[in-house]
């Protein structure tokens, strides 16, 4: 605390990175990501806090399902794999928002083998994600 967080350099250039006990940044490092990389929305995972994006509309959170957590290596895999079927699938940015939380809680929480259960669509498009 006190001092300045250090952003990591990947290969791209740009600086990315939150540490975890300065969440209350979150919005002004995605509002950056944003306004530097141009993409529709800046997401930043906050854990057990749930996620956050940044559009030109402004910022819209998501909590996240309280679970007790078992385990969280591949958290952020699993957040980015809700997020992004859903938004495939054709959802909003809230609903893919919250299935990311969703997916990611439910990672922690359990056994990645039976946490990740997606229901393939009738017409052979992506899988939804069930929450």
């Amino acid at each position: 605390m006190g001092r300045s967080p250090r952003w990591p350099r990947p290969a791209w250039g740009c600086r990315v990175g939150l540490v975890a006990n300065q969440v209350g940044q979150a919005p002004r490092l995605a509002a950056d990501l944003f306004h530097r990389l141009g993409p529709d929305a800046a997401i930043v995972t906050l854990g057990r806090f749930g996620a956050l994006a940044h559009t030109t509309r402004g910022l819209l959170r998501t909590p996240a399902p309280t679970v007790t957590v078992v385990h969280t290596h591949g958290a952020g895999a699993a957040f980015s794999a809700g997020y992004a079927q859903t938004l495939l699938a054709g959802a909003t940015l809230p609903e893919a928002l919250h299935a990311g939380c969703t997916l990611g809680s439910a990672h922690c929480a359990g056994s990645p083998v039976t946490a990740i259960q997606p229901t393939p669509t009738p017409n052979g498009g992506p899988c939804v994600i069930r929450h």
